[in-house]
């Protein structure tokens, strides 16, 4: 049953204010959030990537037909598995 009276926004802000109070985020958090977000630079972007995502100790899992699949796996086939 849909409600039209704004009770599932006011229960979404209220999770909302909820997890800012838990996580000790600040009055102003939900003000900011979006702000900050777009604050954050393409070159900030890539220097937390390469920090913490590291290809090298990445392991791809393939659930599939192999048949239909095995094409599209080759340009993978030469990874060394650890």
């Amino acid at each position: 049953m849909c409600q039209s009276d704004g009770f599932g926004a006011r229960q979404a802000l209220i999770g909302q204010l909820r997890f800012v109070d838990m996580q000790g985020l600040g009055e102003d958090y939900l003000k900011t959030y979006v702000q900050k977000i777009n604050a954050v630079t393409p070159a900030e972007v890539q220097r937390i990537t390469a920090q913490y995502i590291k290809p090298e100790e990445m392991t791809i899992v393939v659930v599939g037909d192999k048949a239909k699949i095995t094409e599209q796996l080759a340009p993978f086939a030469g990874t060394p598995n650890k």
